[in-house]
């Protein structure tokens, strides 16, 4: 046996037969040739597809920009020129409180704390707002403009009818009827921020010095009791009974006859009530009145407007906070 090479096939001779054996192409690594544009590069080739001419050309420079539709207005408050300097300030800064000795040694940063000064004066309100705050503390007693007897319609007619003729006279503050009955002492009708707060009339003129004062047979001055018309109970003879229901002992507690509940004029049935002509407080001396008789009803405001004001801003604060 003997083998030839030719070309890519390998003939193998034996004793009697002859194969052909193809082999695989090996491919033969050479080297890569030398290129001397890259040393040396000449000039770009010119564009395959140049770029097409624009579709819409900008204007020639002939043609300026037209001026804007809407000019900026001129400075309505235009700065004043430089030739007049700012005036000096009115109030100039004062001198410090507490000046610094040179010759003392300097304080460390960390040791170092900021005097905080004590206020000299506490801050008033203005005259007008002090007024006002005296003028609106205090709380209003005015009578009914009608008599009425032991039928009230209850303690609610009572107050609604005391609510309705204070708004008709140009009161927003609330007006409850001055009565003792089985659910309330008279007592509790005015707020408890009230209950030393001077009592006046309609007109704002002094009556009692506190409800207090009027609860405890307190000294009533001499200016007159008005209703909510304006007419002088004690003197009109729209009145013809100068005695008050009220149905209550000293204190402001409840009596325990109070016409059933302020719901009968029934002739067997009695209040207590007071007597406006007797000098002093309007409960002292109170004697049981039967409940068919028209007396005068008094009307006390259950707030007065300073603490009512108060109040309404203490809740205003509170609904911002949460």
């Amino acid at each position: 046996m003997y083998i030839v090479r030719y070309g890519t096939s390998v003939i193998v001779h034996l004793q009697h037969v002859t194969r052909i054996v193809k082999e695989t192409a090996r491919p033969v690594a050479r080297p890569a040739p030398h290129d001397h544009r890259r040393e040396h590069p000449g000039p770009a080739p010119p564009p395959m597809y140049p770029a097409p001419p624009p579709a819409y050309p900008a204007p020639p420079p002939a043609y300026p920009a037209p001026p804007p539709a809407y000019p900026s207005p001129p400075p309505a408050y235009p700065a004043p020129p430089p030739a007049y300097p700012s005036p000096p300030p009115a109030y100039p800064s004062p001198p410090p409180q507490y000046p610094r000795d040179e010759a003392a040694p300097p304080v460390p940063t960390h040791h170092r704390e900021t005097p905080v000064p004590s206020p000299r004066f506490h801050p008033r309100p203005p005259p007008d707002e002090v007024a006002a705050q005296h003028r609106d503390r205090m709380i209003h007693l005015i009578a009914l403009n009608t008599p009425y007897d032991g039928n009230m319609r209850g303690m609610r007619g009572a107050d609604l009818q005391c609510y309705r003729e204070a708004r008709m006279a140009g009161f927003t503050t609330t007006f409850r009827a001055m009565l003792s009955s089985n659910v309330q002492d008279m007592l509790r009708i005015v707020h408890a921020a009230d209950w030393d707060t001077p009592v006046v009339n309609i007109r704002g003129e002094h009556l009692f010095a506190s409800w207090r004062a009027v609860l405890n047979d307190g000294q009533r001055s001499t200016r007159p009791l008005y209703s909510f018309d304006r007419r002088d109970v004690a003197n009109d003879d729209h009145w013809p009974d100068k005695r008050i229901w009220h149905g209550s002992k000293s204190g402001g507690i409840r009596a325990g006859d109070y016409c059933d509940g302020w719901r009968s004029n029934y002739a067997a049935l009695s209040a207590m009530a007071g007597d406006l002509r007797i000098p002093g407080g309007l409960i002292s001396q109170a004697q049981p009145v039967s409940c068919d008789q028209k007396l005068i009803v008094l009307c006390v405001e259950n707030m007065s407007k300073y603490h009512g004001d108060r109040i309404l801003k203490k809740k205003r604060m509170d609904a911002l906070v949460w």
